[in-house]
C-alpha cells in the first residue's frame, strides 16, 4: 500500500495510530522486495511505529521469501 509507505517514510506515527485495531491486518501487505510494513519500519529505525504493530499482534518472526523478519 503506497499510503503505509509513504507513512512510514515520513515517520509518521499520526497515521498509525490511526489504524489502530487494524495494523496486523495491514502488515499482511508486502512491497516489491516482499517487505511488509512491520518490516520496512523496523529496518529504518522507526521503533514507534514498530512499538504500535507489536503492540497489535504483529509477529515479528514472520519471514520473508528471502526469510528476512522484523
Amino acid at each position: 500500500d503506497p499510503a503505509l509507505i509513504a507513512a512510514i517514510e515520513k515517520n509518521d506515527v499520526g497515521f498509525f495510530e490511526n489504524l489502530k485495531g487494524r495494523l496486523k491486518e495491514s502488515n499482511e501487505c508486502a512491497d516489491a522486495d516482499d517487505l511488509n510494513p512491520l518490516m520496512m519500519a523496523s529496518y529504518t529505525d522507526r521503533t514507534k511505529i514498530v512499538r504500535l504493530y507489536i503492540k497489535e499482534g504483529a509477529d515479528v518472526n514472520e519471514k520473508n521469501r528471502n526469510d528476512y523478519t522484523a
